[in-house]
């Protein structure tokens, strides 16, 4: 599988250590320990979001009031490079949360953003994705990381023949990763371990 360095070929933004040990060891025990949530989804033909366990199975922590801030604080800083990769004006972002996919826990193929008149205003407003990784993923089973559960793009390469082909990026603990969110993307199941990432979009 590829590392980021290969999706950044491909127009993908990364930012590889984007937090460091200690600040990924803080959001990994939000997450674990914080209160959390079914992740819920917007499916076409509906105003707001539901849960439906079919497409999207984890869990989603809302960030200490002190967390939030420094990872805001973090993303804001970055903003103005994200804007200037993608060629797009940014004014904010939306609230970021912790993630945490436990064994067998994935997100089917979707996009993260819509042009259909009923989808949510905080879905339209959408101009980039943002993915940070936690943790490792590894081929064996490790204490600090997790097998499964890859970040999978399609339609990345502009050939008909590789529209239907999935490419999954090697998640990285610290790593940022960034894309339009038009892009059809999902989270391949987790076989091993937990998965932890936060989560948000720029607006």
């Amino acid at each position: 599988m590829p590392y980021s360095d290969f999706f950044t070929k491909l127009g993908l933004f990364a930012a590889k250590d984007f937090f460091d040990e200690k600040l990924c060891a803080r959001l990994r025990r939000e997450a674990h320990s914080g209160k959390s949530a079914v992740g819920t989804v917007w499916k076409i033909g509906s105003t707001d979001f539901v849960t439906d366990e079919t497409l999207k199975r984890r869990s989603e922590t809302i960030l200490s009031p002190q967390t939030l801030a420094l990872v805001e604080e973090r993303l804001l800083a970055l903003m103005p490079e994200i804007a200037i990769h993608f060629n797009v004006t940014l004014t904010g972002c939306q609230m970021p949360r912790a993630v945490r996919y436990s064994e067998g826990d994935f997100y089917r193929t979707h996009a993260d953003s819509s042009t259909l008149a009923d989808a949510p205003e905080e879905v339209k407003e959408r101009q980039v994705s943002i993915v940070i990784f936690l943790n490792d993923e590894d081929d064996e089973p490790g204490s600090d990381s997790y097998c499964g559960g890859g970040l999978t793009f399609y339609g990345l390469v502009d050939d008909p023949a590789w529209k239907a082909f999935g490419l999954p990026l090697i998640g990285e603990r610290g790593l940022l990763i960034a894309f339009r969110p038009d892009i059809v993307h999902e989270v391949k199941p987790i076989t091993h371990g937990e998965r932890y990432t936060v989560t948000t979009w720029f607006f």
